[in-house]
């Protein structure tokens, strides 16, 4: 069953590799020479590069050696799988936040916010460095080496807790894989490069028909082209920057408008060849409802600037009419009540299963039993 579904010994063994390699070079690209980010995009674009060169190491490369060399399709996944896993705890979104968070507030503690009599002795010993040498050397520079001492208890408890969310999230997706894909026939863009990537080659042929194909050499190059240009504006400043590439985009502001229009604020024209890559993977219900939404916000804002709404914000963020934070925290909420509503009988079943410890004939194509996945949530 385990070498069915690619868990042999090589895959997991290639897969923490490169993972410890994506992980150190990431933090280098991204904290020190303040490059690219290459964790914060799906498919990770470093993850996505360290995992095309194996396939052409194992697949292409030592399979013209000998075919024995060869990974597998399940293999390839699992690598792929946990490169992805691992390119997002080492992100920008994570650890590189998560660690700045944990000593942060003994950092900035001052008179004025008065962390020391409200904050900080509600934060356990275990949870995060205390000592004003290790906190202070964090943020402005420490010469005597990693203080691991200190450090060890966090990193572990927060290990533990980030390993105990991904355990909660593979579950919930073992609980609603078979709704998903089996009765709903959902569509997950986002697997369906890789998948392409890791289709075998037909015998006697190092590559496979996605990279025998013009159309996609094509594409890549169409996409590639443009970010290869500005990135050389980074090294040779006198080559001139195209402004509709970068991310962000070329803004037009709208305040000449006049009111209310100019509520719209700046719009941002950009060519993002990712996006539009990804779009051709969606359906066009999917893909028309982000491009109608995007402007329904901005004439919500219109529509309260015309009736003096404007002006009304909250403390958490300064989310200002017609709130986009809060209205997309609903629309999550009501995803996942919608989902859950569609899949009770079936949920139904899964969870009573589990609860009780009995083994269900589905769960044989699942990562994991119902059973564990049940108890997994809990």
């Amino acid at each position: 069953m385990a070498t069915r579904l690619g868990l042999t010994a090589r895959a997991v063994l290639i897969g923490i590799a490169a993972s410890a390699f994506l992980g150190d070079w990431s933090q280098y690209a991204e904290l020190i020479i303040h490059g690219t980010q290459i964790t914060l995009t799906y498919p990770p674009i470093g993850g996505f590069l360290v995992f095309f060169v194996i396939y052409l190491l194992f697949n292409v490369i030592l399979r013209a050696v000998h075919r024995g060399f060869t990974l597998t399709q399940p293999e390839l996944v699992v690598i792929f799988t946990i490169i992805v896993m691992a390119s997002g705890i080492a992100s920008i979104d994570l650890a590189q936040r998560l660690l700045p968070m944990m000593v942060g507030p003994y950092y900035y503690a001052s008179a004025e916010n008065q962390y020391d009599a409200f904050f900080l002795p509600h934060i356990p010993s275990w949870m995060a460095p205390s000592d004003p040498r290790v906190v202070t050397g964090f943020f402005e520079g420490w010469g005597l080496g990693i203080p691991w001492d200190a450090w060890l208890v966090p990193l572990v408890a927060w290990t533990l807790f980030t390993v105990a969310s991904y355990v909660v999230m593979l579950s919930i997706v073992t609980i609603f894989r078979k709704q998903w894909m089996d009765r709903e026939r959902l569509l997950f863009p986002l697997v369906a490069v890789p998948l392409e990537v890791t289709e075998p080659a037909p015998r006697r042929r190092l590559l496979n028909d996605f990279f025998r194909n013009p159309i996609m050499w094509i594409g890549l190059l169409l996409g590639f082209a443009p970010h290869f240009y500005n990135g050389l504006h980074g090294y040779y400043p006198s080559i001139p920057e195209s402004e509709i590439f970068i991310i962000g985009g070329r803004g037009v502001p709208t305040a000449a408008w006049g009111r209310p229009w100019s509520a719209i604020g700046t719009v941002r024209f950009q060519v993002a060849p990712l996006i539009i890559g990804l779009s051709f993977l969606l359906t066009r219900e999917v893909s028309l409802s982000l491009w109608g939404l995007y402007w329904l916000g901005r004439l919500e804002a219109v529509l309260g600037t015309a009736v003096g709404l404007n002006g009304v914000t909250t403390m958490a963020g300064g989310d200002s009419f017609p709130f986009p934070g809060h209205q997309t925290a609903g629309a999550y909420i009501a995803l996942v009540a919608v989902s859950i509503w569609i899949a009770r009988g079936p949920l139904k079943q899964i969870v009573m299963r589990g609860l009780a410890f009995q083994k269900s004939p589905e769960e044989a194509n699942e990562p994991v039993s119902y059973r564990t996945a049940v108890w997994g949530v809990r």
